[in-house]
């Protein structure tokens, strides 16, 4: 099945469940448009560029914060074991 036939809330699971990342879900949605925006005419403005670099920047904001949650995690565990 392709990405835009899923619905808004089987897509949400998936990024929410790991199974997509946002920066692939943009990427599979505009080549959909990229096939169909000649014949539907749906769009005055595409901005992909701004798109993609939002999700590779929340991507980045998710690894840090991932990070830093897993290093006080550890951090705590370790003192509390000591």
């Amino acid at each position: 099945m392709k990405l835009y036939e899923l619905t808004a809330h089987e897509l949400h699971d998936k990024l929410v469940n790991k199974e997509l990342s946002s920066v692939e879900l943009t990427n599979a949605l505009y080549e959909r448009i990229d096939e169909v925006e000649d014949k539907v005419n749906a769009y005055v403005t595409l901005d992909k560029e701004n798109a993609l670099a939002q999700n590779v920047a929340l991507l980045q904001l998710n690894l840090t914060a991932h990070f830093s949650h897993t290093f006080l995690h550890s951090s705590l565990f370790t003192k509390n074991m000591a």
